[in-house]
C-alpha cells in the first residue's frame, strides 16, 4: 500500500531566474525509497489574455441586460393606458422617458468600452506600463486602459483602471522593478504582460 505525502519547495533550475515554486509529490511504498515527482504548481494568476476574455464577457453580459431593460420598459410604455387622472399618466410616461434614455445612454458606453476593449487587445506588450498593460504587483493585479473596475476571480482581483486614473499616472511609463506609492501603499512592479 502506498502513501501520499505533498510538499512545496523551491527548486532553482541552473539560471539566475529566481527560483520557480514547484510542487512535489513524495510517494513512499514499503520495498522502495522515497520517490519524489516534480511538477509545476497551478497557475495563481490571470494572464492578459484571460483579464481580457473575463472583462469581455462582463460587459457582454451587461450589454444584453441593459437591452433586455430598456425592452422591458419601452413594452410597459407602450401597454400604459391613459387613466382618469392625466397628470399622474403624464409624470410616470415622463419617468419612464427618462428611465428608457439612461438606459441607452448606459448601453452606449458599455457598447464603447466593449470597441476601446478590442483596440487595447491588439496593443503591443512593452517593457514599460502603457495603454492596455496587465500590470503584477505583490499586493494587487491591474489592467490600465479602460475604466471598468474591480474584476472579482478565484485567482485574486483585478482592478481595470483608465491610465487618466490617479494611480494609472502614477503607474505610467514605469519598469519591472519600480515601486509606485499611492496613498502610503507601495506597489512594486513584479511582471508587465
Amino acid at each position: 500500500m502506498s502513501s501520499w505525502n505533498k510538499r512545496t519547495h523551491n527548486f532553482i533550475r541552473g539560471s539566475s531566474k529566481p527560483a520557480n515554486k514547484l510542487t512535489v509529490l513524495t510517494v513512499f511504498h514499503p520495498h522502495q525509497k522515497e520517490i519524489s515527482i516534480p511538477f509545476q504548481a497551478k497557475q495563481t494568476t490571470l494572464t492578459k489574455k484571460q483579464v481580457f476574455e473575463q472583462i469581455e464577457t462582463e460587459l457582454k453580459v451587461k450589454i444584453d441586460e441593459t437591452q433586455q431593460e430598456i425592452s422591458s420598459l419601452q413594452k410597459e410604455m407602450s401597454e400604459e393606458t391613459k387613466s382618469s387622472a392625466g397628470d399622474k399618466f403624464e409624470t410616470s410616461r415622463e419617468m419612464m422617458n427618462q428611465s428608457i434614455n439612461q438606459l441607452q445612454d448606459n448601453l452606449q458606453q458599455q457598447k464603447k468600452q466593449l470597441q476601446q476593449l478590442k483596440e487595447l487587445k491588439n496593443n503591443k506588450s512593452t517593457e514599460k506600463v502603457d495603454m492596455g498593460s496587465f500590470v503584477c504587483t505583490e499586493k494587487a493585479n491591474f489592467l490600465f486602459g479602460l475604466p471598468f473596475g474591480k474584476i472579482n476571480s478565484a485567482k485574486g482581483n483585478i482592478f481595470v483602471l483608465s491610465l487618466n486614473s490617479p494611480l494609472g499616472r502614477l503607474f505610467l511609463d514605469k519598469k519591472v522593478g519600480d515601486t509606485v506609492q499611492m496613498n502610503q501603499n507601495n506597489y512594486t512592479i513584479k511582471s508587465i504582460e
